[in-house]
């Protein structure tokens, strides 16, 4: 089965991944326009998916699947980054996975159950995936890497017949054939993306108190130098934009749910005191008024 989907709203265009329990926050200014392709054969997904604004992309995987990424085009930020561009990506073998993509992001994605590859793999390999609990890149020369992107595009948009999954397993076997000899991921990275993530879930929280960072360094145990820095290595933005980012899109979210409710109420609901400022980065980040989006739910 193959869909296709293209939407202006990051909160819908992360619904429609299926099975994926996606949640997107957009991070970049300006309108969105995003895109997503995607072929089901049998138990096997394969998917394209490009974003024109920067996104924090927040998702529960499937279970028990070997999760791929092969870029086409991959912002790079910081290259301490675990993405590989020239290759293939492993996503962690676990349920709940968060990133941050820069805008342009145009990636292919491979969801296979481990069942279908016990044949196709060795153990070490099949093993090494399971045991894989942080983004892993597999590096491929020029002329393999293009090939794979080609060959990906291919099955994707071919007419259905019963070669594309025994091809997409057979591409999945090489493309990881030289995973074990890949090292392990350096932990400072790892170390930058947790306190990322441990800010994020603070201000969830607690938005009201979202501005102040002198707080979260002190909750953090980090000084104000590795909270910058991790930031500008993980998101590449400060710390304030990523955080009001995130509490706008929160914003945008409830705008929509609750037509009724006034602006000034949902802007201080999400620690914006002053709702003439709220109101100017609202439309700075998603190229519209915070009244545009509920136009049509009150016309409903």
């Amino acid at each position: 089965m193959q869909q296709f989907f293209q939407s202006a709203d990051m909160a819908e265009h992360a619904s429609h991944l299926s099975g994926w329990d996606q949640r997107y926050d957009q991070l970049s200014n300006g309108p969105l326009d995003a895109a997503l392709w995607v072929r089901d054969v049998g138990s096997v997904r394969l998917f394209r998916e490009r974003l024109s604004q920067a996104a924090i992309q927040h998702m529960q995987l499937p279970r028990d699947h070997l999760n791929l990424i092969v870029p086409l085009v991959w912002p790079q930020r910081c290259s301490q980054q675990p993405w590989v561009l020239d290759g293939v990506n492993l996503l962690p073998n676990q349920h709940e996975f968060r990133t941050v993509t820069g805008a342009g992001m145009d990636v292919l994605g491979l969801s296979i159950p481990y069942a279908e590859l016990t044949d196709l793999l060795s153990d070490s390999t099949l093993a090494r995936c399971r045991a894989n609990h942080a983004v892993q890149g597999v590096a491929l020369a020029s002329a393999a890497h293009e090939g794979a992107c080609r060959e990906l595009v291919e099955l994707l948009m071919a007419p259905a017949h019963d070669a594309i999954k025994p091809r997409l397993l057979d591409l999945t076997a090489r493309l990881l054939s030289e995973l074990d000899e890949v090292p392990a991921r350096p932990i400072s990275f790892t170390t930058r993306q947790y306190i990322v993530q441990r800010c994020h879930e603070l201000v969830m929280d607690a938005p009201q108190h979202a501005g102040n960072l002198v707080d979260l360094c002190k909750r953090l145990k980090i000084s104000r130098r590795t909270l910058q820095y991790s930031f500008q290595s993980v998101a590449d933005v400060s710390p304030i934009q990523y955080l009001r980012s995130i509490r706008l899109n929160e914003a945008r979210r409830a705008l929509t749910r609750h037509p009724q409710a006034r602006i000034s109420d949902i802007a201080a609901q999400w620690g914006f005191e002053h709702t003439s400022y709220f109101c100017a980065q609202y439309q700075k980040l998603f190229g519209e008024k915070p009244s545009t989006c509920r136009v049509g739910k009150r016309d409903a």
